[in-house]
């Protein structure tokens, strides 16, 4: 699937979550269709249906669902017909959907979702509309200060990203994302002690570098091929029991790259249970170092978990 089909897929076709909300003035939004990340994953917002729904894009602002940010935060959400007020309330185990919900778009043609994806949509500023965090008034602002509002698109309220990361205390960073455009950032504020703590964690991994160094063409016998296995084995060993420091930075690719590795141990036993039921030398380097459509070579199992590693990395480094 390409990167537009893609993303348009990781949007969604809307529901309502106040629908009782009054309109204000109108205008002409887009949908903001590149990654979003919150403290190191990556997000997607759904509705209480289970629905996909989409971030926006209005006069330079991004907006996100009220709901999302109240996962995002742990807080309940609250309305107040009387005084048009949201209040956001409570303590719950915040929420971060690391997969897309459930949406319509997968039956469109490339076509059509590139028409979705590009359409203007009418979008409701709701400067009538106060925000309530814990009970106190929250001033909405933009990057540069100015009041913003809250605005309505198909019943759902939308707060501006600068005053989710006003309500969250993250800093907001915008970064290219490798399939174009720019992904945005939201994170905590991490101490010397916190980054320098995560810094030596990483630095403790072992490097993908020495994978690289280890060629077939060094393999001269049964032998040099079970220390081989061994040698991926102790990597991935070390990977799997060094302790990654506490704070929940890392700890989305952490758990990823524990699964990889998981796998990658499998692959080991595999390759040795091979040799030692007799595997002749090529058989043996083949298990090591080449991938067929029925398995993954030794080699290649034990690089995956180390995209996960990168990724760490990537992550501490837009903390910085």
């Amino acid at each position: 699937m390409n990167f537009g089909k893609r993303m348009v897929c990781a949007a969604l076709a809307a529901a309502a979550l106040y629908g009782n909300l009054a309109a204000c003035a109108a205008d002409a939004a887009g949908f903001w269709m590149h990654p979003m990340f919150v403290e190191g994953r990556q997000v997607y917002s759904w509705g209480t249906d289970g629905q996909s729904k989409q971030y926006l894009s209005y006069r330079g602002t991004i907006y996100v669902p009220l709901r999302t940010v109240a996962e995002w935060i742990g807080k309940e959400v609250g309305w107040d017909d009387k005084t048009l007020t949201i209040s956001l309330s409570g303590s719950t185990a915040p929420v971060f959907h690391e997969e897309r919900g459930k949406d319509n778009l997968e039956a469109m043609s490339d076509h059509e979702l590139e028409a979705w994806r590009n359409q203007k949509v009418t979008v409701e500023e709701r400067p009538d509309i106060t925000v309530c965090l814990d009970g106190a008034a929250q001033d909405l602002k933009d990057a540069s200060g100015k009041p913003v509002s809250p605005v309505s698109y198909q019943g759902t309220t939308y707060l501006p990203l600068r005053a989710v990361a006003g309500l969250t205390g993250m800093d907001v960073k915008y970064q290219p994302a490798s399939e174009g455009g720019e992904a945005v950032f939201l994170k905590h504020t991490l101490s010397a002690a916190e980054l320098s703590a995560y810094q030596a964690y990483l630095d403790t991994l072992p490097k993908q570098s020495a994978l690289a160094a280890m060629k077939s063409s060094d393999l001269h016998s049964i032998k040099d091929c079970k220390a081989r296995v061994q040698a991926y084995r102790e990597m991935m060993e070390t990977l799997k029991n060094t302790p990654c420091p506490e704070g929940g930075l890392l700890a989305p690719n952490h758990e990823k790259m524990l699964a990889r590795v998981e796998e990658a141990l499998e692959v080991c036993s595999a390759a040795e249970q091979a040799m030692d039921n007799g595997a002749a030398l090529a058989e043996a380097v083949s298990l090591l170092h080449t991938s067929t459509s029925e398995r993954l070579s030794v080699q290649d199992a034990c690089t995956a978990p180390f995209v996960f590693v990168a990724y760490m990395r990537t992550v501490l480094e837009e903390k910085r």
